[in-house]
This record gives structure tokens, sequence and C-alpha cells, in this order.
């Protein structure tokens, strides 16, 4: 069992019923309030945030995005859980463009087995830390050109999938009336 502090980076919920209820629930999990740390992120310190954790636990179902990209940037490796949902998928795709599809999660038991692998190898944590940011730069994460591309190509083909569909019909035969 690890006993590690647990970071809760707040953003309006410090002093209100809100957070009150998440240390409930951890709780009723056996996770005492004394092991929870509360931060108030702004702007000024949002980024300063991640030099005191060392693995970043992603929300679900709903995962988090751009904070994502933020955590891999700053050298945290990131646990998720992928989902059925878009919103559920975000991480998954993110770890999976860096090549950390270790870290995506299928069930919530993998979830926490891979946590509990990354938090008892310091070692790797360390390499990884040092590591993440440039693995981003070289990724597809990072290629806008390369992006910008297959995403031309892919608004082309749905063009095409459409002018092809019975649902262009009405498109077509208004278009004909127009040139005739």
């Amino acid at each position: 069992r690890l006993e590690y502090p647990l970071q809760l980076p707040a953003l309006q919920l410090v002093n209100t019923g809100p957070l009150a209820k998440v240390f409930d629930l951890f709780k009723k999990h056996g996770i005492e309030r004394t092991r929870i740390q509360v931060g108030l992120r702004s702007a000024k310190t949002q980024y300063f945030f991640y030099n005191d954790i060392d693995i970043a636990l992603d929300c679900f179902p709903s995962n988090t995005g751009v904070t994502t990209l933020d955590t891999l940037w700053m050298g945290t490796p990131l646990v998720t859980l992928k989902g059925e949902a878009a919103a559920s998928r975000i991480g998954a795709t993110f770890l999976q463009q860096l090549g950390r599809a270790e870290w995506v999660a299928e069930t919530a038991e993998d979830f926490v087995r891979i946590a509990c692998a990354l938090a008892t190898d310091v070692d790797a944590l360390n390499t990884i830390r040092h590591s993440l940011r440039p693995a981003m730069q070289a990724s597809a994460l990072l290629n806008e050109a390369q992006f910008a591309a297959d995403f031309g190509e892919v608004l082309q083909d749905m063009w095409r999938t459409w002018c092809n569909s019975d649902a262009a019909l009405p498109a077509k035969q208004a278009y004909e009336q127009q040139e005739s």
C-alpha cells in the first residue's frame, strides 16, 4: 500500500461545500484528510504545481484535455482510463500519439496497477520527467504541418463521401436547376 500525499489542484473548490464532499468521498475509501493536499491554482502558479507531483491521474469519465497536455509538457506521467465516449478517450489519444500507450488503462484495475507500477519505480519516474518534453516535441502532438495535412485529407474524404451519398441529391438537383 502506497502512502503518498494526494495533490488536488482546486480552482474554485477551496473553502467551499464541494471540497468537503470530495474529502468525505476519500474518507469513505480510507484516505484521511491529512493525506490530501489542496493547492489553489492560478495563471501565475499553475505550472509550478507539476514540480510537486510524481504521477497525474486523469479524470473519468471526462478526461482533462488541455490539462493533459500541460501535465505531459511539464514532465509528469499521466495515467488515464479509456472509456467509450469521446470525452473519455482524450487522454488515451494523447498518450498513444506520444508513444505511451502503456499508461492507458482499459479497466479500473488496470488504472490502479499502472499508477502503482509507476509510483514504485523512482528511477523510471526521474527518466520520464526528463524525457517527456522532448518526446512531445518529436511527436505528432506538436507537428502542426502534419496535423493540417491530415485534417485536410479527412475533410476532403468527408466531402467526397457526402457528395456520393443520397443526402447530396437535393443539393445536386438545385445546382443543376441553377445552371440550366
